[in-house]
């Protein structure tokens, strides 16, 4: 069942109220890549192309951009929530009650903790596993008994799908930002404490 996993429940909140696949085109990521397979600089060393992208792009050109997206969004996904692990490694140790940190200081590290499971909970909506590739593609039998398959809908989801992800990874990486620098805060004041008892 398909509503098990995060980016249907996103959809049903949010995304069916801003069109359907029926207004399927392809995302602007697409036409730009596509511009840029098809055009050559006005000049060497020019950034300037010399005319725009065709209205067609090929499927399969466009699946493989797709994933290709996906799978830097999955990397870096994965690369914060390491970070993100440590973080809340080291901010475990910090509240051990034998260091005898001050209020403050505990304060800044739950809230570092905090801060820091908030992202890894961003970055497991980035690498999740929505449904099977290729499985949104539609079958539908012609009159001569040969099957059509429509496409539309999985192109429609996977474009949705990549804006989605790249939205949580953001708000994962700012809030592990955040977390990071209060945790820098609050181990400064915890080195700092330590050499003014001594």
């Amino acid at each position: 069942m398909k509503i098990c996993f995060p980016y249907w429940w996103l959809y049903w909140c949010f995304g069916k109220r801003r069109g359907t696949r029926k207004d399927f085109l392809f995302s602007p990521y697409i036409i730009a890549r596509q511009a840029l397979c098809e055009s050559s600089p006005a000049n060497a060393g020019s950034l300037l192309l010399e005319q725009p992208a065709s209205s067609s792009v090929r499927g399969d050109k466009a699946l493989e951009w797709i994933y290709h997206l996906l799978g830097v969004l999955d990397s870096k996904a994965s690369a914060l929530m390491r970070l993100n692990g440590v973080m809340l490694a080291a901010a475990a140790f910090l509240l051990n009650p034998q260091y005898k940190s001050g209020q403050l200081i505990t304060s800044l590290v739950a809230v570092s903790g905090i801060g820091s499971t908030l992202s890894i909970a961003c970055c497991l909506l980035v690498v999740s596993v929505d449904w099977r590739f290729l499985k949104l593609v539609e079958k539908k039998p012609r009159q001569d008994g040969a099957l059509e398959l429509d496409f539309s809908e999985e192109f429609y989801h996977l474009q949705r799908v990549a804006d989605s992800r790249q939205s949580c990874y953001r708000v994962g990486w700012l809030v592990s930002l955040t977390a990071t620098v209060v945790f820098l805060f609050a181990i400064g004041l915890f080195f700092a404490s330590l050499f003014l008892v001594d």
